[in-house]
């Protein structure tokens, strides 16, 4: 059929490798055991499904397709795990590609140095869509949108086809796999704990932080306090806090500690926070604290 030798010669074009799915059905146009060796090697890169919904292995899924009498959704596909492929037919016997692809402004279309005799922008409900159409001939139809890239090419269209339906393209919906960030490691939430608690008082002049309640096994903290206090309006004197405590790495576990800077005011402070095996170290991914003197915070 048709539509067949299409995605045959789309999934040629890209050179794409095969998507694995835990429910996609084969691709393949016979299923007997005489299939040659060199298909064995070179299997299809078009993983054919049920529905369009690919979150098991691209992530995400389409929804809200169009409901018309004249367009048909005939077949989805997934390309190379990435690409996202519905094959639809419009008015029964005219068929269109619908691409869709994270990232946006790429070129997933499959229709490569293809000229047409139109190319304009247009506006469909707040979405920019790309419409580059020949009379009677080829058409192609390009926007972004949730951060992904559609394409909807039309072999063939006739007079009004393409415009009278692509609203209900443009307002396909994608649903995307929202993905759970992963635990904290024993190292971040002992120096997260460190840089939470850190602060400066102006009214008390005092700088203060609480040292973890517990660090990974073998692991010592390291942490070194310094900054700059004013003299007066143009003077400045450097100081360091705590500085047995730093060079020993002998810091008590769940402790706050405080250090207070006397009459003179604070211009800035510093705390580097890492772990390290022994004294003397210098921790290998440290955490800056940044305090200024009207009680402002900087993590780095």
């Amino acid at each position: 059929m048709k539509r067949q030798n299409l995605a045959i010669c789309c999934a040629a074009l890209l050179l794409l490798t095969t998507g694995c799915s835990s429910q996609p059905s084969s691709t393949s146009s016979g299923s007997s055991s005489s299939s040659s060796s060199e298909e064995a090697q070179q299997p299809n890169p078009m993983v054919s499904y049920e529905t369009p919904d690919f979150t098991e292995v691209a992530g995400f899924s389409l929804s809200n397709l169009p409901e018309r009498d004249d367009v048909t959704l005939d077949q989805c596909w997934l390309i190379d795990e990435t690409v996202a492929q519905l094959d639809f037919l419009f008015e029964e016997e005219l068929e269109g590609t619908l691409r869709v692809a994270k990232g946006e402004d790429q070129d997933i279309s499959g229709i490569p140095n293809l000229e047409f005799e139109s190319d304009s922008i247009q506006d469909y409900d707040g979405v920019q869509v790309r419409i580059q159409e020949s009379a009677g001939g080829p058409a192609l139809a390009t926007w972004n949108r949730y951060g992904y890239t559609f394409s909807l090419y039309l072999e063939q269209t006739q007079m009004g086809l393409l415009g009278g339906v692509l609203p209900s393209f443009v307002s396909i919906e994608v649903t995307p796999v929202l993905v759970e960030d992963p635990a904290p490691t024993e190292e971040e939430t002992a120096l997260a704990q460190v840089s939470d608690s850190a602060a400066y008082d102006p009214q008390t002049n005092t700088i203060s932080f609480t040292t973890p309640d517990q660090l990974p096994e073998g692991k010592l903290l390291s942490l070194k306090v310094s900054g700059t206090v004013a003299l007066d309006s143009q003077n400045t004197q450097e100081f360091t806090a705590f500085t047995q405590e730093s060079e020993q790495c002998s810091w008590q576990a769940a402790t706050p500690y405080t250090h207070q800077l006397g009459e003179q005011p604070l211009k800035s402070c510093q705390i580097q926070v890492g772990l390290v095996s022994q004294p003397g170290e210098e921790p290998e991914t440290p955490v800056t604290i940044y305090l200024a003197g009207d009680g402002s915070k900087t993590v780095a």
